[in-house]
């Protein structure tokens, strides 16, 4: 069976459980859940004029219940659908509520710092700049923080907290496209073995590595992990490709110190 194939399997079943859902209640971590296991928690969402979109929706919305809703925003993007377990819902509220401290962000204060930073003459010069949007909904909090390209700034302590979350966000995108986090796993085990075969005294990657992953209409699949920068071993990446027939490209690079 393709794996495009076996990833409706998988997203199919997932959403056919029943009991998987959360409780509207207070999680592990005491983060308060909204009394409706429909209402959404999270958000992220990419806005640009450069290419037209499909639905004003957000990219990716996160429910109480833990379903993951990812509509058709764009022409070339398809929709996709998941569900975490109740523990993941309650390890990245907590990531992005306690170690992100996302109710802390300060707009005002985050402009005067940017407006203070040096000028980078590399940074791009374009009126086309992409919008990153994060909305957290739940009781006691509801913030919604708009950055632009906060990937260009300098190293602002608010937008590396802003980066730490969409990137986490980003990385359930991927997991949610690859199928489910068991099929994310044979990915992590692939990129390992080919890591080990060329560079055997690399570090393995982890989980949280996996920096891309998607599914394309024609059955296509692209994964990719990177090492964060701030690792001891940073600087290893593995790019795998399969086309639809199970045809593998893997490219694995390692910076040396």
């Amino acid at each position: 069976m393709r794996l495009m194939e076996r990833t409706q399997d998988v997203a199919a079943m997932l959403l056919a459980i029943v009991g998987l859902g959360l409780t509207a209640s207070v999680l592990a971590s005491d983060i308060e859940l909204p009394a409706d296991p429909t209402a959404v928690v999270l958000t992220l969402d990419f806005r640009s004029d450069r290419v037209p979109r499909v639905s004003d929706a957000p990219s990716l919305s996160i429910h109480a219940d833990g379903r993951i809703v990812m509509p058709q925003t764009y022409v070339h993007i398809p929709a996709y659908e998941g569900r975490m377990s109740p523990a993941e819902l309650d390890a990245l509220l907590a990531f992005v509520v306690r170690e992100q401290r996302f109710g802390e962000y300060d707009e005002k204060t985050v402009a005067a710092k940017r407006a203070a930073a040096p000028f980078d003459p590399l940074r791009p010069n374009t009126q086309h700049r992409t919008e990153t949007v994060i909305t957290v909904n739940l009781p006691g909090l509801e913030k919604s923080i708009a950055v632009v390209e906060p990937d260009l700034e300098a190293p602002i302590p608010e937008i590396v907290r802003f980066l730490a979350v969409e990137r986490r966000l980003e990385r359930v995108m991927s997991v949610t496209k690859l199928g489910g986090r068991d099929e994310a796993m044979q990915w992590l085990q692939l990129a390992n073995e080919r890591l080990a075969a060329e560079h055997p005294d690399a570090a393995p990657f982890e989980f949280e590595d996996l920096r891309s992953g998607t599914i394309r209409a024609d059955g296509s699949v692209y994964v990719q992990f990177i090492r964060d920068e701030s690792s001891e071993d940073a600087g290893a990446n593995v790019a795998i490709s399969m086309t639809a027939f199970g045809e593998q490209q893997i490219a694995v690079s390692r910076r040396e110190r």
